[in-house]
């Protein structure tokens, strides 16, 4: 079976691929924001030029297709915003006491200018999350893309992340715990448990969350590794004579799945479901798939690293 681990190194690299494309291929990637909250992006991007802002400008022109990304450059427009305003105020201040300060009065033309300026642009990226059509991530699903007919981000997210982290933790998980699913039950069962657990996190996390948008392989990863601990010999964690058994293991990432969610609904409230971070309810989606995948469909592993008890298993059909 190890040949076979072709699709768990090939499911990792379309992963990392499309993360590339996402967060380097600028270019290319931008295309998928609309021409008008581009255009407006643009425009804003020119004024914060002129007032030095290159940073807020860059990310502008090449970061309005990632998650968050016109909240957070409003935010910081709006911060520089109210220092310009206190600035203006000081300058204002001395000119009022009558202070000698050299060129005071072109430093309160220069002040009022980029006042002006940013408060323009505030006003500005205001309207881009609806010219975006939500704060999107390209390939992100929601209910919103679903019922504008974009039904392929149901899968599409799968391989969309948000940092270098997000992607690194998914993509190392997948292939430690992907490579003994792929030994033990094939890749066709590799892949199966991938992408129903991505669906059915998706699903449950959109069900009870519908403002949320969603990314990551996160849902269909966990499924993997629930999948991977149940199939695991009960030997596999002996160590300094501490006998830690997988399916214990499996129980234990559920049960802190089960108090991250309600830990996340008692601090932000379903009210306010886009405060969330991390789809605790989708990676619970993706643990029940693992556990229903392996124990209630009986599937018993394949491959030279079982246990005796799935031999035996093997051996009487799986009864």
């Amino acid at each position: 079976m190890r040949s076979q681990a072709w699709a768990v190194i090939l499911l990792a690299a379309i992963n990392m691929a499309v993360f590339a494309v996402q967060h380097f291929a600028i270019a290319g990637y931008q295309k998928l924001v609309p021409a008008d909250a581009r255009e407006l992006a643009q425009s804003a991007a020119e004024e914060l030029r002129s007032v030095g802002s290159i940073s807020l400008a860059l990310a502008l022109d090449n970061r309005l297709h990632v998650l968050g990304e016109a909240d957070r450059i409003l935010s910081e427009v709006n911060e520089q915003h109210l220092e310009a305003k206190a600035y203006l105020a000081e300058l204002r201040t001395r000119q009022a006491s009558g202070a000698a300060v050299p060129g005071l009065m072109q430093q309160i033309r220069d002040a009022e200018a980029t006042e002006q300026m940013f408060r323009k642009v505030a006003r500005q990226l205001k309207v881009l999350p609806t010219l975006l059509g939500g704060n999107h991530e390209a390939g992100g699903v929601s209910l919103q893309e679903l019922r504008e007919g974009r039904v392929w981000t149901l899968v599409t997210h799968m391989f969309v992340h948000g940092s270098v982290m997000h992607l690194l933790l998914n993509m190392i998980v997948m292939m430690a715990a992907g490579t003994y699913v792929v030994m033990c039950m094939g890749v066709q069962h590799f892949l199966t448990l991938f992408f129903s657990g991505g669906l059915i996190g998706a699903a449950l996390q959109i069900s009870f969350f519908p403002n949320v948008y969603l990314i990551g392989a996160s849902a269909g990863v966990y499924a993997i590794t629930i999948a991977a601990l149940l199939l695991l010999p009960e030997d596999t964690f002996y160590r300094f004579r501490i006998r830690l058994r997988p399916h214990l293991a499996a129980v234990g990432i559920t049960i802190v799945a089960v108090a991250m969610l309600i830990w996340t609904l008692a601090a932000a409230g379903p009210a306010n479901p886009l405060e969330q971070s991390v789809a605790h309810l989708a990676h619970l989606g993706g643990i029940i798939t693992g556990w229903y995948y392996v124990r209630m469909l009986g599937i018993v592993p394949r491959g030279t690293f079982v246990s005796s008890d799935f031999e035996a298993s093997r051996e009487t059909g799986g009864r």
